[in-house]
C-alpha cells in the first residue's frame, strides 16, 4: 500500500495541563512525565468528527495526485462518533461526490486508525478496492470527565485524512511495508482502565 496524500485539521483552542490541577489534583509535570502531553486541542461546540474530517480532506486535496472520485473505499475510524448512522465516511462520500465508494465506520479505541489500515489492506488484497480514504478523527471533549484523575487529562480533538492506493501512483508515495497490531483485551484492567462518559 502507498500513501498518496494526507491532510489534517486541528482546532484552534488549546487546553494546557495546568487546567487539571484544580479539577483533579494532577500537576502539569506529573501529566507530561507520564504521557508527554503538554496541551491538547479542543473543538468548538459546533465542531464534531464529521466537520473536522471534511476539513482534513480539504487540506489533503491540493496534494492528491488523482481525482477524489477515483476513491472506491472510505473508512471512518474513531472512538468518539458524532453519529453512528451518517458517519464521516458517508458524509465524505456525499460531500465530494464519491458515488462508487464503499463507506464504513470502524471503532476500536486507540487503535482505530491502525485497524482501519488493516481493513484497507484486506479490501486491497481481495481486489474489492484500489484507492482508499481513511478519516481518523476524535472529539474526546464531547465525552470526557475532566475530574477523573485516571483519564480526565487523556483527550484531544483533531482529524486526519489519508489517501492510500494499492499500487504506487507517484514516485514520492511512501510505501506502507507492514501494519502490525496486537490485541490487549486480555490484560487485567483493559476494559476499565480508561472510560469516557
Amino acid at each position: 500500500m502507498f500513501i498518496n496524500a494526507t491532510g489534517f485539521y486541528v482546532p484552534e483552542e488549546r487546553v494546557d495541563n495546568q487546567h487539571f490541577l484544580e479539577l483533579n489534583g494532577l500537576t502539569s509535570e506529573w501529566i507530561e512525565q507520564r504521557t508527554g502531553i503538554r496541551s491538547r486541542s479542543k473543538a468548538k461546540a459546533e465542531e464534531n468528527i464529521n466537520t473536522m474530517s471534511m476539513e482534513a480532506v480539504r487540506n489533503a486535496l491540493p496534494k492528491l495526485p488523482y481525482d477524489i472520485t477515483d476513491v472506491d473505499l472510505i473508512v471512518s475510524a474513531s472512538y468518539s462518533p458524532y453519529d453512528t448512522v451518517a458517519t464521516a465516511a458517508h458524509l465524505a462520500q456525499h460531500e465530494f461526490n464519491i458515488e462508487k465508494a464503499k463507506a464504513l465506520y470502524l471503532s476500536s479505541a486507540c487503535s482505530s486508525f491502525l485497524n482501519a489500515l488493516e481493513v484497507v489492506e484486506g479490501y486491497f488484497a481481495m481486489g474489492k478496492a484500489t484507492k482508499a480514504l481513511i478519516l481518523s478523527a476524535d472529539k474526546n471533549s464531547a465525552y470526557y470527565n475532566e475530574t477523573d484523575p485516571k483519564a480526565g487529562h487523556l483527550w484531544g480533538d483533531a482529524a486526519a485524512a489519508f489517501f492510500i492506493s494499492k499500487e504506487r501512483v507517484s514516485e514520492k508515495d511512501p510505501e506502507i511495508v507492514e501494519v502490525y497490531t496486537q490485541g490487549l483485551g486480555s490484560l487485567g484492567k483493559a476494559p476499565v482502565a480508561v472510560n469516557l462518559r
